[in-house]
C-alpha cells in the first residue's frame, strides 16, 4: 500500500468521493446515452467527434483559469463554487433541450447538446485544476479518495443507463431528460461536498500540517516517501546549505517529468481517441455491444482507483500498464478503421472481444494513472509545494493531451473520412450480442 498507516477519517474521505463525482459526472454521463440516442441526433456516429471537439474547446476554462489565478484575481475556492454552480445549471438544461436541432448551412445540428456540453465540460476541464491542488491541501490518504469519486463518475453514468435499459431498451424506465436532472442534483451534491470540507472541523483536521524549512531536513509527510525509491532522498531533495521555500524547494527530476508526460499521453487516450472511435469500433457488431462496452468502460477509472490504492506498481508495472493501454487503444483505432465491416463481424468471438480489450484497455490505464497522481502528491508533500504544485502541472498535461486527441481525432472522421457508418437499417443484423 501506499500509505503507512490508516490514519484517515471517513467522513472526509466519503466528501472528496463527492467532490471527486463532480468533476465528470455530466460528460460521462452524455456519453453513457450515447448508445440510446445516437441514432435520433443529426449527427448520427459522428456525434462523438463533435462532442469530443465541443469538450476539448472548452479548455478555454482552464486557461482563463490559469491567467486569473497567475493575476492573482481569484482564488482555487472561490473559483470552485463558480465552476460547480454552472456545471449543475448545464446538467439540468441538457436534460429540458438536447433534442433541440438548428440548421446551420443547410445541415441540421444538435446545437443545444453541442453548445450545453461545451459549458459542461468547461466545469469539468476545470476540476482537474481545481480539484487536485485542493486535495493537495490535505494528507496524501485522500487522493485515492478523489481518483474513486472521478472514476465513479463513469460507474454512476453507466449504473443509470443500465436502469433505464432494465425493461427494454424500447422502454426506458427513466427518460433522458430524467437521467440528467438526477445527474444536475448530483453536481449540486458535489458543491455541497466542498462546502463541507472547507467547513466540518473534522475535515479540517485533516489538512496537511505546515512544516518547518529551516532544519536541515525535512520530517517526510509519510513513511512512503521516505522509503520510495523513486523519489531522491531527504537529503538531497534539501540539502544542508539550502534555505529554499516555496516552488523553488520542489523536486523535479526526470521521472517527475516522465510521469506528467505519460500522464497527458493516457488523457490522449481516454479524452480524445476513446470517445470518438467507440461507435465506429463496437456499432458493427450491433447496438448491445456498443452498449455494452460504453457502460463497462465508465466502470473501470473505479475499479482502478481502488487497485491503485492498494497495489503499489512499480517502474515496470508502470511502462506494462502504459503498454497495454496503447495496445488497446491501436486495436480499438484498427476496427474502428475498418468499419462498417471489421473482421468478425455477426460473431459473438467479434463481440467479446472488443469488448474486452477495450475494458482491459481502460482499467490498465486506469491503474497507472492513480498510481502516477499518487507518487505526484507523495513527492508534493515531500516539497510541500504551496503553489503550483505538481499536482497543478499534471492538470496541464491532461488537458493538453484530451486537447490534442480531440482535435485529432475531429479531423480524421470529419475531414479524412477516416471511418465509416454503417447504414442505420442494417445495425440489427450485425451483432454477436443481439440488438
Amino acid at each position: 500500500m501506499y500509505y503507512a498507516g490508516t490514519d484517515y477519517d471517513l467522513t472526509t474521505f466519503i466528501l472528496f468521493v463527492l467532490l471527486g463525482i463532480g468533476s465528470w459526472i455530466t460528460i460521462n454521463g452524455v456519453f453513457a446515452e450515447l448508445p440510446l440516442i445516437v441514432n435520433d441526433l443529426p449527427e448520427g456516429w459522428a456525434i462523438g467527434t463533435y462532442l469530443g471537439l465541443s469538450i476539448q474547446i472548452a479548455n478555454v476554462g482552464p486557461t482563463l483559469y490559469s491567467y486569473l489565478r497567475y493575476k492573482n484575481l481569484i482564488t482555487l475556492h472561490g473559483a470552485t463554487y463558480f465552476i460547480l454552480s454552472i456545471g449543475t445549471v448545464a446538467t439540468v438544461l441538457i436534460g429540458v433541450l438536447w433534442k433541440e436541432t438548428t440548421t446551420i448551412a443547410g445541415v441540421n445540428h444538435s446545437s443545444a447538446l453541442i453548445i450545453l456540453v461545451f459549458f459542461a465540460a468547461i466545469v469539468d476541464c476545470t476540476t482537474s485544476l481545481l480539484f487536485w491542488p485542493f486535495v493537495g491541501e490535505y494528507r496524501s490518504q485522500y487522493v485515492p479518495a478523489l481518483s474513486l469519486g472521478e472514476g465513479l463518475t463513469g460507474l454512476v453514468a453507466s449504473g443509470l443507463s443500465w436502469i433505464q435499459t432494465a425493461k427494454s431498451r424500447d422502454h426506458l424506465i427513466l427518460s433522458v431528460s430524467d437521467f440528467f436532472y438526477i445527474l444536475g442534483a448530483m453536481m449540486a451534491a458535489s458543491m455541497m461536498s466542498f462546502f463541507l470540507l472547507r467547513s466540518l472541523a473534522r475535515a479540517l483536521a485533516q489538512r496537511n500540517e505546515p512544516l518547518s524549512r529551516t532544519s536541515k531536513t525535512v520530517n517526510l509527510a509519510d513513511e512512503s516517501v521516505a522509503n520510495d525509491p523513486l523519489l531522491p532522498s531527504n537529503e538531497d531533495r534539501f540539502p544542508a546549505n539550502s534555505h529554499l521555500t516555496g516552488d523553488e524547494s520542489r523536486d523535479w527530476t526526470s521521472f517527475t517529468t516522465h510521469i506528467i508526460f505519460s500522464l497527458g499521453i493516457l488523457s490522449v487516450y481516454q479524452n480524445g481517441v476513446r470517445p470518438a472511435i467507440m461507435t465506429y469500433a463496437c456499432m458493427p457488431y450491433g447496438s448491445v455491444t456498443y452498449h455494452v462496452a460504453n457502460t463497462m468502460l465508465l466502470c473501470m477509472d473505479p475499479i482502478g482507483a481502488v487497485a491503485a490504492y492498494f497495489y503499489r506498481p512499480s517502474p515496470f508495472i508502470f511502462i506494462l500498464l502504459f503498454v497495454f493501454s496503447t495496445l488497446s487503444v491501436a486495436y480499438l483505432l484498427l476496427i474502428a478503421a475498418l468499419s462498417p465491416t471489421p473482421p468478425l463481424q455477426g460473431q459473438i468471438l467479434g463481440s467479446i472481444l472488443v469488448v474486452l480489450i477495450a475494458v482491459f484497455g481502460a482499467i490498465s490505464l486506469s491503474v497507472a494513472k492513480t498510481g502516477m497522481l499518487l507518487r505526484l502528491k507523495l513527492q508534493d508533500d515531500a516539497a510541500k509545494a504551496k503553489k503550483n504544485s505538481l499536482l497543478y502541472y499534471q492538470g496541464l498535461s491532461v488537458q493538453v493531451g484530451a486537447f490534442f486527441g480531440s482535435v485529432l481525432m475531429f479531423l480524421l472522421v470529419n475531414v479524412g473520412h477516416v471511418f465509416k457508418e454503417l447504414p442505420y437499417s442494417n445495425h440489427t443484423n450485425t451483432t454477436g450480442f443481439g440488438t
